[in-house]
This record gives structure tokens, C-alpha cells and sequence, in this order.
């Protein structure tokens, strides 16, 4: 790991950036919504994890809409993503089930 340090240092930090960008996201999703699961069964847990981001990415949003003045057009956003989901060939069951 050294030898590849020291011979391609360029490729070393942007994968490195990566790695720190990851654990910047663990660490402020522990200290939000803190860092212990309370299921006990392992999908549930999984679920909870998956809740836990979820829940991370929309303070988020809310935050930079605030603080940075951001715009996001949710309609536009949701027509986009079920326009995606008809062109990749999902049924339409999957469609007509997401209701605005």
C-alpha cells in the first residue's frame, strides 16, 4: 500500500477523498440519529439502517434548502423517476402503484 502511495500519489488521494467523504456520512449519521440499532432480527436491522440513511439524506436536503437557498422541484423529480421506471421496462403494476 506504501509502494502504491508513493508511486501514484494522485490516484491514492482521490480514492482516499472517497474514503473519507464515507466515513464523514457514518459519523454524522451516528451522532444525529445515534449509533446503535435497537432491532434485533438482522433484516430488521438492515431496514433500520436503510431508514437511518434515508432520514440523513432528507435533513440534509431540508438543511441546504435553508442554508444555501437550493431549489428542488419534487415534481419533477418524481415525473422523472417514474418515466425512468416505465423506459426500464418495470411492469406497470409498479407504476400505477406510486401515487402522487
Amino acid at each position: 500500500m506504501f509502494t502504491y502511495f508513493r508511486t501514484n500519489r494522485e490516484k491514492f488521494d482521490e480514492h482516499y477523498h472517497c474514503r473519507s467523504n464515507v466515513e464523514t456520512t457514518f459519523a454524522m449519521v451516528k451522532v444525529r440519529l445515534g449509533e446503535f440499532l435497537k432491532c434485533k432480527n438482522f433484516e430488521s436491522q438492515r431496514n433500520e439502517l436503510v431508514m437511518k440513511f434515508i432520514c440523513h439524506n432528507i435533513c440534509t436536503l431540508i438543511q441546504e434548502i435553508y442554508e444555501n437557498k437550493v431549489h428542488i422541484d419534487f415534481r419533477k423529480c418524481v415525473d422523472e423517476f417514474v418515466d425512468r421506471k416505465i423506459n426500464d421496462g418495470y411492469p406497470d403494476t409498479a407504476v400505477r402503484e406510486f401515487k402522487y
